[in-house]
């Protein structure tokens, strides 16, 4: 999966979306790490994460604790975002 790795042109690219609307803006392509997140979220209104929770469930599905492996990847997504 493709990381933000180049901020630059997402910022650049936002910044283009947000000439034409006033609608929020959410970055979610290569959002995979909490390091990913925080960049995003340093960017953008929001923050989309889906292919990796997806992941998550997958590489645990035969665990009974699933559900709180793929809770404490979401929480460690979140609490990477810069809020406000």
């Amino acid at each position: 999966m493709a990381k933000i790795n180049n901020v630059r042109d997402t910022q650049r690219n936002i910044g283009k979306l947000r000439k034409v609307s006033t609608a929020p803006v959410a970055v979610g392509f290569g959002v995979a790490t909490p390091e990913d997140a925080a960049r995003a979220s340093k960017i953008a209104d929001g923050v989309i994460v889906g292919s990796a929770i997806v992941k998550c469930i997958a590489s645990h599905q035969q665990d009974p604790s699933m559900i709180g492996h793929v809770a404490e990847f979401v929480r460690s997504l979140k609490s990477a975002m810069v809020v406000g």
